[in-house]
């Protein structure tokens, strides 16, 4: 197995001068690795160490970046951790699945002469796990979350942190409702919708006939976007939802969003003032529904409905996405409008070297054990 260094740095600046130390070495530049889904890039983990963090309330939680890179193949990995008094995965409400940040050399050829990146992966996940309890030997109990069940990281951190001396068990986080596109036009998934939503975005459009309205879809920066920042912000704090927790954290999402081309921001105007809002992103063929609001009082003119479908035409027509993520949620009304319902989960892992961590194991899954009892679940010894 080709020799791979382990190390914990502090923060992103650390990370910089990791990255530009490793390409140095290496003698070849590496890059980012393209498929990351959003919520695994650097950008995402970024902002939300920088702005999404603060409802936490414990001044003493510090972002620490396990990093492992491949003197080999180039290749590198990063397990962005939030320690407190429990090491957790860095994630907050918002975080649709949770993983590692890659890296992979730019070079072509490079990348022709390594094995295939999944083994690559496969050894930085290996090696990551195993220096969790080396990095971390005060921290008996670990959370990371929110995972998808089918990707290969989860199964695979999993067994290693098994390998690695800890204690594991899933638990559920949230629901997460998607569409299929499956090649489909938008005029065929608006015909799938149930005849009550398309009625409700028919009915919505005639009202707003007889009026002065506009929608707009804002993708790209200045000079629109500050503006139309206020006006997400304006439409949220008029809507029926609770204050942000973080009111920096949209903000300069969209900011982010809109340098790197994954914006897709919905304004519906009337009278020149806007009464809906929707946040959306659009990342490697998939569009994610991140926020949306609307001014109450406007119910009438089905505001959510029709900038919902509006966006829904853009990213299916025009950026061909295959697929478009409701994120977290069982609320009704995203049945309506997806065609498939998945889960998310969270891992909590018990370290056997730790007496409070083999207590805190104990009372967790005797817990468990008893509400499996309770409801009539045969135990399998």
């Amino acid at each position: 197995m080709p020799e791979i260094h382990v190390t914990l740095l502090p923060g992103f600046d650390a990370l910089d001068a990791e990255l530009t130390a490793f390409a140095a070495r290496l003698n070849f530049e590496i890059a980012e690795s393209t498929d990351n889904d959003f919520f695994l890039t650097r950008a995402w983990f970024e902002n939300l160490a920088e702005f999404g963090l603060e409802s936490a309330g414990d001044q003493s939680a510090s972002v620490q970046l396990l990093f492992a890179a491949d003197s080999v193949s180039g290749y590198a990995a990063c397990l962005p951790l939030l320690a407190h008094k429990k090491l957790s995965s860095l994630s907050n409400y918002y975080t649709g699945e949770y993983g590692l940040m890659r890296w992979q050399p730019k070079d072509e050829k490079a990348k022709k002469a390594i094995s295939p990146a999944r083994e690559v992966q496969e050894r930085l996940t290996i090696a990551l796990g195993q220096h969790l309890q080396k990095l971390f030997p005060t921290s008996p109990i670990l959370f990371f979350l929110p995972l998808a069940s089918d990707a290969p990281f989860t199964g695979f951190f999993e067994s290693i942190l098994k390998k690695s001396g800890y204690w594991t068990d899933r638990y559920f986080a949230f629901a997460n409702w998607y569409l299929n596109v499956e090649g489909r036009t938008s005029e065929t998934c608006f015909l799938s919708l149930p005849s009550p939503l398309r009625n409700s975005i028919e009915r919505g459009k005639r009202r707003l006939a007889h009026t002065s309205w506009r929608l707009q879809i804002i993708q790209s920066g200045e000079p629109k976007l500050e503006a139309a920042i206020a006006h997400f912000v304006s439409v949220y704090e008029q809507s029926w939802k609770s204050p942000e927790p973080n009111p920096d954290f949209i903000p300069n999402l969209i900011r982010i969003a809109a340098t790197n081309g994954w914006l897709r921001l919905g304004l519906l105007e009337l009278d020149n003032q806007p009464i809906a809002s929707q946040l959306w992103l659009v990342q490697n063929k998939k569009a994610f529904i991140f926020k949306l609001a609307f001014v109450k009082g406007y119910e009438r003119f089905s505001p959510g409905s029709i900038l919902t479908w509006t966006l829904m035409q853009h990213v299916i027509d025009t950026d061909k996405v295959t697929e478009v993520d409701y994120l977290s949620g069982d609320d009704p009304y995203k049945k309506d409008w997806m065609s498939n319902r998945r889960e998310r989960y969270g891992i909590v892992a018990f370290s056997r070297f730790r007496l409070s961590g083999i207590w805190a194991a104990c009372r967790h899954f005797a817990n468990g054990l008893f509400r499996k009892k309770r409801h009539g679940i045969k135990i399998l010894e």
